[in-house]
């Protein structure tokens, strides 16, 4: 389980991005969303995506759930078709909400999370440690609710402050803005469609866990919706770091209006991330 500082950092220097999407497709898939009355609950069974920057590297999660409630994640990679490893989450609920996260490396549990979360049910804290109790935390992150609509979010390391960004969501729980600034600021912004995201039915997953990578290793930031366009600035003293960057995403929705296939290319850095998804 990665840092939600070297997540946010990779989301913001790697993987930010601008997208649009077929809009062939978007056309056919709007009408289906927006006029379903009666919409179909989905859940994804099945997640597939190559490596963005080295394709032979190809990765898959298979999820498990009861009812509506995310049980087990298996994660396996593979190098040409060859299986390197595979690693399990297991997740744990109380009062219908995520409150540990235990890791496996086969049959051994590794690591644990624990999370927190205020009398609305958002995430207020989450703690990363080591081994099978919580004697060795020394990832921590906290996520203050402000009046204005935005997150404060600060991430430390052995309890010294690591990492602070602000995140501001939509009304349907997207997010639609980090910043953050240090020697250089950075700053990205995301729109959506109108579509469902793969893990929006999931009870109990607070929309600021997307870009903690817990459920996805996969290029999948968006809760309800999905990104249709992501930009990324990163303005810094010496003009020769800044940068801008931007990815592009084209969708493929099933008839419930669910991305089933996605194609995310890198238009500043190069490479090519092709995301397939079933669902039970």
């Amino acid at each position: 389980m990665k840092k939600f500082t070297s997540i946010f950092l990779i989301t913001l220097l790697i993987f930010s991005c601008s997208s649009e999407s077929d809009s062939d497709s978007d056309n056919n898939n709007n009408d289906n969303n927006n006029n379903n009355n009666n919409e179909v609950a989905l859940f994804p069974s099945q997640i597939s995506y190559n490596d963005i920057e080295v394709s032979e590297y190809t990765y898959q999660e298979d999820f498990t759930y009861e009812g509506d409630k995310i049980v087990q994640i298996l994660r396996s990679s593979f190098y040409n078709g060859s299986l390197q490893g595979s690693n399990t989450s297991e997740f744990i609920y109380a009062n219908n909400l995520i409150s540990r996260i235990d890791y496996f490396n086969s049959s051994t549990l590794s690591s644990r999370s624990y999370l927190e979360y205020d009398s609305q049910g958002r995430l207020t804290s989450s703690e990363y440690c080591n081994g099978s109790s919580n004697n060795d935390c020394d990832s921590s992150t906290t996520f203050t609710y402000n009046g204005n609509g935005s997150i404060t979010v600060n991430a430390y390391y052995e309890n010294t402050l690591d990492y602070t960004a602000t995140v501001e969501l939509d009304n349907n729980g997207n997010i639609i803005s980090v910043s953050d600034s240090g020697g250089c600021t950075y700053i990205t912004s995301l729109e959506y469609d109108n579509y469902h995201g793969p893990f929006k039915n999931i009870v109990g997953l607070d929309p600021i866990m997307m870009v903690e990578n817990e459920f996805t290793g996969a290029s999948i930031i968006g809760y309800t919706n999905n990104v249709t366009s992501q930009i990324s600035e990163g303005i810094c003293d010496d003009d020769s770091e800044s940068f801008t960057e931007t990815i592009s995403y084209n969708y493929d929705y099933n008839d419930e209006g669910y991305p089933r296939n996605i194609v995310v290319s890198d238009e500043t850095f190069g490479g090519e991330e092709t995301i397939i998804i079933t669902y039970n």
